[in-house]
């Protein structure tokens, strides 16, 4: 059901740190040997790699494979590109402090820098295959359901209004009761996008469950993550994985990735569909226009 990516250009240190929550001991054991010691993985074999972290090779191989990648020299690669740029990048695992005592203008400086280290780390896990598989599939759909609840809610209203405006038939909801009423009135024909930056909201995890039930595709936007949520979707798309350390579990940064994905596929849609999509937006900016002047 899951559509799996091997397109990733580096970005691995970042999907390592999302897995963390779904790993088994062995597993989990490997990733924080991976974590600790980057610099010295990309030079070790898989036998090598074995004796270091105390891992099997069934362990290494279902963790490449449950990272996205094809094998371990897929992996390594992938790895080797993040340990050449770990000088200059500024990873999430970094946190976001702020202390009691920053001026506003070192508030504003973290807030931007986070904000950009989002866009840059979103940017490395995005699979153009699977960006332009849905937005083919969100182009010739009937209609698209966008769901999401609280904050994702919030990133659902927002593609409702986006799309919406290009003339394609859609709507948003964020009442987790009602999911299932849309649901149980859709039809093969339609998709269901389901937001949800764990990928554990338990709403949107029952609604895709009944939409697989049902034959209605799903394409899912979350945190990269191995999630019910992305166990239940066709089509997966990720930003990059938040964190807690202090204040850096801020929603703001993270919807900016989200906002980001969704207007590629904007962006994607209109060309689809051709001018016909441009006619349809400038009329619904012109009524929009003229409300505003009427204020």
């Amino acid at each position: 059901m899951v559509a799996e990516s091997q397109n990733f250009k580096g970005g691995c240190l970042i999907k390592i740190e999302a897995l963390l929550g779904s790993l088994k001991s062995a597993e989990l054991r490997l990733a924080k040997t991976i974590l600790k010691f980057p610099e010295e993985v990309i030079h070790l074999t898989m036998q090598e790699l074995q004796r270091k972290s105390g891992s099997s090779y069934a362990t290494i191989y279902r963790f490449c494979k449950k990272a996205g990648y094809l094998g371990y020299k897929d992996f390594v690669r992938s790895l080797e590109l993040d340990v050449q740029k770990k000088s200059e990048d500024v990873y999430i695992s970094a946190g976001f402090p702020i202390s009691m005592e920053d001026p506003i203008e070192e508030i504003a400086n973290k807030t931007f820098s986070h904000s950009q280290a989002v866009l840059e780390d979103t940017k490395k896990i995005l699979d153009n295959h699977l960006l332009e598989e849905a937005a083919q599939m969100m182009a010739k759909a009937r209609r698209i359901h966008f769901i999401g609840t609280g904050t994702s809610g919030v990133i659902a209203k927002y593609a409702y209004t986006r799309f919406l405006r290009m003339g394609l038939s859609c709507i948003a909801e964020t009442d987790p009761t009602m999911y299932k009423v849309i649901i149980a009135l859709m039809e093969p024909q339609e998709v269901l996008f389901a937001i949800s930056a764990s990928g554990r909201s338990m709403g949107i995890v029952h609604a895709t469950k009944l939409a697989n039930r049902k034959g209605i595709p799903v394409i899912s936007l979350s945190d990269f993550a191995i999630s019910p949520l992305t166990k239940s979707s066709d089509i997966n798309l990720y930003t990059t994985p938040r964190n807690t350390i202090l204040f850096s579990d801020l929603d703001v940064p993270f919807i900016t990735g989200q906002i980001n994905i969704l207007d590629i596929l904007f962006a994607r849609c209109c060309s689809i569909i051709g001018r016909e999509a441009i006619e349809r937006y400038q009329k619904s900016k012109s009524a929009a226009d003229l409300e505003k002047a009427a204020k």
